[in-house]
């Protein structure tokens, strides 16, 4: 018996046997990089579209704000100042956004806000002032939330500009945090605008009692706020997130701006 023995060879047309190597290091740091790069694409993004955009300013029609309903709150939703008691409520003594919040991060307030927002904060100010308030010769600026007086500061230039002179004491600074106040104070004292701006303890839905601030920064008894029609420019940068109840804050700027076609509330 004869047997044969058939063996197999490889052709030119067969295709080759896969080499499979295992995943080095550098393999898994590579697809890792690629990963970051990936995800890290939306943020870069969304963040060079804030770098680009240019703030707009935005004019209501008052009469069609009368006509709009508008609540605050949901109606489930009790409101924090009236909780603290008192026809307009107070300011919230404690948790976020609180004036004594802020008192504990007032001497690193600046610079923090400047690196989380990567300076974006400034233009954002300035385009309130330039292209939102308008000032004229002889307004009466109130400046709610003022904080470190940034918005104050910039304000007084511009009144100066716009007027030639500004009126002794003509900008007022509210805030609820006398350590933010403070912070203030030096700001004002470095910038020889002193005479100009006066800056005040006070909560925004009540303007009816303040607590002003002197020049070493100690705070004065309770004395009376802001008058009636008394106010040509009101502005609130940033601060009415902080509101326990917004609509008594609106109530409160309504009652204090002048009733003139050239009054302004800018937020």
């Amino acid at each position: 018996a004869k047997t044969t023995t058939t063996t197999a060879t490889a052709t030119a047309a067969d295709p080759p046997t896969p080499i499979v190597r295992p995943k080095t290091g550098r393999d898994m740091c590579k697809s890792l990089l690629k990963i970051s790069f990936a995800v890290g694409l939306v943020p870069a993004a969304v963040l060079l579209a804030a770098l680009l955009e240019t703030p707009a300013v935005r004019e209501l029609d008052l009469e069609t704000l009368k006509a709009t309903p508008f609540s605050p709150q949901a109606p489930s939703e009790p409101s924090r100042a009236d909780a603290t008691g008192g026809d307009f409520g107070t300011a919230v003594p404690e948790g976020f956004g609180s004036g004594s919040m802020f008192d504990r991060i007032a001497k690193y307030y600046d610079i923090t806000n400047r690196f989380m927002a990567l300076g974006l904060d400034q233009g954002w100010r300035r385009a309130l002032v330039n292209d939102c308030l308008a000032f004229e010769a002889g307004d009466q600026v109130l400046d709610l939330a003022s904080g470190t007086a940034d918005v104050a500061l910039l304000s007084a230039a511009a009144l100066k500009t716009a007027s030639g002179e500004a009126a002794a004491h003509s900008i007022r600074g509210v805030d609820p945090s006398v350590e933010m106040l403070r912070e203030g104070v030096v700001k004002v004292e470095a910038s020889k605008m002193a005479d100009i701006i006066t800056l005040a303890k006070g909560d925004a839905q009540d303007l009816t009692s303040v607590q002003v601030l002197d020049s070493t920064g100690a705070l004065g008894e309770p004395s009376a706020g802001i008058a009636t029609d008394s106010i040509n420019k009101i502005s609130m940068s940033f601060g009415i997130r902080n509101v326990p109840n917004r609509l008594k804050a609106f109530r409160e700027m309504k009652r204090v701006l002048k009733p003139s076609e050239k009054s302004r509330v800018c937020i």
